[in-house]
C-alpha cells in the first residue's frame, strides 16, 4: 500500500482542459471515504489509490455535469509551469501537464481585458477633470492612453510570444 500522504490525479476533460485532484491516501476526518479504513481510533484514515477509489472520489467531484474524459496518476515533476499564471491553458500530453500556447495567448488578451477596465475607468476620470478645466494638452494625453488601452488586447507580442514566459514578461506600457 502506497503511505504517501495523497497522489495527484490530472484528470483530463471534456473541453480538454485539464483539473488535478490532490487525492488522500492518508487523512484525518470524521468521515470515511470510500475504500479507505480507519488507522486504530486515530481519526486518521488510510486508502490505497487503486482506480476504482480514485473514481469513486471523481464521481463525488462530478456528480452531475461534465465529467473527466480520462484521468491518470502524475508526479509533482510532470507539472511543467510551477506558477497558476495560465493554469487555465493546461494540457497533458501525456508524458507532462503544460500550458497549451494558443490557449495561453488567450488568456493573457483576457488579462489585459481585465486590467484594461480598472485603467479605462480611472483614466475616464481624469479625462472628465481635464475637460471639466479645459485643458486641451491634458486632454489629448489621457486619451492617447486610453487608445493604448483599447488596442491592448492586440498587441503583437501577444502573438508573436514563442512561450508563456514571453507572454508574461508583456505587460502595457
Amino acid at each position: 500500500m502506497n503511505l504517501n500522504r495523497s497522489v495527484l490525479i490530472a484528470m483530463t476533460m471534456p473541453d480538454d482542459s485539464v483539473q488535478i485532484m490532490n487525492f488522500g491516501v492518508v487523512a484525518r476526518g470524521d468521515v470515511l471515504p470510500s475504500g479507505a479504513v480507519w488507522l486504530k481510533e486515530s481519526g486518521w484514515w488510510l486508502r490505497d489509490p487503486v482506480p476504482a477509489t480514485i473514481e469513486d472520489e471523481i464521481s463525488k467531484l462530478f456528480p452531475t455535469g461534465d465529467r473527466p474524459v480520462r484521468w491518470r496518476r502524475i508526479e509533482e515533476a510532470e507539472i511543467v509551469e510551477k506558477d497558476r499564471v495560465f493554469r487555465g491553458a493546461w494540457k497533458d500530453t501525456g508524458s507532462s501537464i503544460e500550458p497549451d500556447l494558443v490557449l495561453a495567448r488567450v488568456l493573457k488578451a483576457d488579462m489585459i481585458r481585465k486590467e484594461r477596465k480598472a485603467a479605462l475607468a480611472e483614466l475616464d476620470n481624469e479625462w472628465m477633470r481635464a475637460v471639466g478645466q479645459k485643458d486641451k494638452a491634458e486632454e489629448e494625453r489621457i486619451e492617447a492612453e486610453r487608445q493604448k488601452w483599447r488596442d491592448a488586447p492586440a498587441d503583437p507580442r501577444i502573438e508573436a510570444a514563442t512561450s508563456v514566459e514571453e507572454l508574461k514578461q508583456i505587460k502595457v506600457a
